[in-house]
């Protein structure tokens, strides 16, 4: 193929197609092009060294400088035509002999008449390369952040709620050890669910005074309503600054959230019970709560292994408060429900590249070194292959037997 073969044309008011350029589809003929590039640098150059460093900061911006013509017994049409294209506003296409077609700005033209070239314009159009739409900002949310504010306004509202809600003044004390028993048993499920993963002593003997504390003083926070929140969300919230694997506490807090007080609700037999059973709904629904505030927050800031480790855990926390939100007043509802959107969006979250888990049965007992080394073509995901499957011996992993196994290995 002869080289004039390989050059773009374009079509010419008669309907020829001759070897030429166009912009916003008005053609041109062309004498000469000349392209300009290279790369946008920056140069370093240090005290007491020769050898300066250059900085490549990306590609530079393409520019085109057309030599072009129109002529015939209707060049001044043609002429204005293409005036009018380049004197418009925003980029345009180019069609190039030379470069293709390109998406450019005409940053500058020049016209040049005589009277004896007799029915010819020639023009110098300097081009630059630039995008159809021009990039913004995008903005993004810190997601864990928003999850923490949300938490926040979700104790808020809850407090206000309760305190409300929530009377003891002219109580009997026997009105009173139902809702003790309340904070007796949350407090005790928080220690037995979190003590096995707070790794450090020192912590842990913090973590168990506040909780005691909780426990011991029972009888006399359920008389003061202000401080139940104030107490059960300093224990909780002091979590994100022990050294413990945010995903197990994740999994604590859902156990304790789950706890059963010791005393039943009250039957509303008499006027007393009937008040007695409010404040019991009342003070059940705040502690949980705090819980299920402490988890998102912890939920938000975990970086876990897997999608589907994500999701599970995402999911526990947002059901627990639709059953809460289904429970409260109208503050308490919407910034539960505000909670639970912004835990949904921030795990696993939308940029998420976390591995996926796939359901797999070897057809036969092989040692994990081989079983990893089947799945993932290299050995160096046969601990989390063995631990997550708890298999017990990891010479012989049983045939027949499904296994869960990252999908991306």
């Amino acid at each position: 193929m002869a080289w004039r073969d390989q050059l773009g044309r374009v079509e010419f008011p008669d309907g020829r197609k001759l070897i030429g350029a166009s912009f916003r589809g008005v053609p041109f003929f062309v004498d000469q092009a000349e392209r300009s590039g290279g790369r946008r640098t920056v140069v370093h150059e240090y005290p007491l060294r020769n050898e300066p460093f250059v900085e490549d900061m990306g590609r530079r911006a393409r520019a085109f400088t057309v030599d072009g013509y129109v002529l015939g017994a209707d060049y001044v049409t043609r002429r204005d035509a293409l005036i009018s294209a380049l004197e418009d506003d925003g980029p345009g296409e180019l069609a190039h002999p030379y470069y293709g077609s390109l998406t450019v700005i005409p940053v500058m033209f020049r016209v040049r008449e005589a009277v004896r070239d007799g029915g010819m314009a020639l023009l110098s159009i300097d081009f630059e390369e630039t995008a159809v739409t021009p990039p913004a900002p995008v903005a993004t949310v810190a997601a864990a952040a928003a999850v923490g504010a949300a938490a926040d306004a979700s104790l808020a509202a809850s407090s206000d709620d309760f305190t409300v809600a929530y009377s003891v003044d002219g109580q009997p004390a026997y009105a009173l050890e139902s809702l003790a028993a309340i904070v007796e048993t949350a407090g005790a499920a928080l220690d037995a669910a979190l003590a096995p993963v707070v790794q450090a002593t020192q912590d842990l003997a913090v973590l168990k005074r506040d909780l005691d504390e909780l426990v011991l003083d029972a009888a006399a926070l359920v008389r003061q309503p202000a401080l139940v929140t104030s107490r059960f969300a300093a224990a909780l919230v002091t979590l994100t600054a022990l050294p413990l694997t945010p995903k197990l506490g994740i999994r604590a807090l859902l156990d304790a959230y789950a706890f059963i007080p010791a005393v039943a609700r009250p039957a509303a037999t008499t006027a007393t019970r009937v008040l007695e059973a409010l404040n019991y709904d009342a003070l059940l629904h705040l502690v949980r709560v705090v819980m299920l505030a402490q988890a998102a927050r912890l939920a938000s800031a975990e970086a876990f292994d897997t999608y589907d480790e994500a999701l599970a855990a995402r999911d526990a926390i947002a059901d627990a408060l639709d059953t809460e939100a289904d429970a409260a007043d109208d503050a308490t509802f919407a910034s539960l429900q505000q909670l639970r959107a912004d835990l949904v969006r921030a795990v696993p979250g939308e940029a998420s590249d976390l591995p996926r888990l796939v359901r797999y049965t070897p057809p036969v007992t092989v040692p994990s070194l081989v079983l990893a080394q089947q799945l993932y073509g290299d050995v160096s995901r046969e601990a989390d292959l063995v631990a997550r499957n708890r298999v017990e011996r990891p010479g012989f992993v049983p045939g027949g037997t499904a296994l869960e196994v990252l999908a991306d290995g």
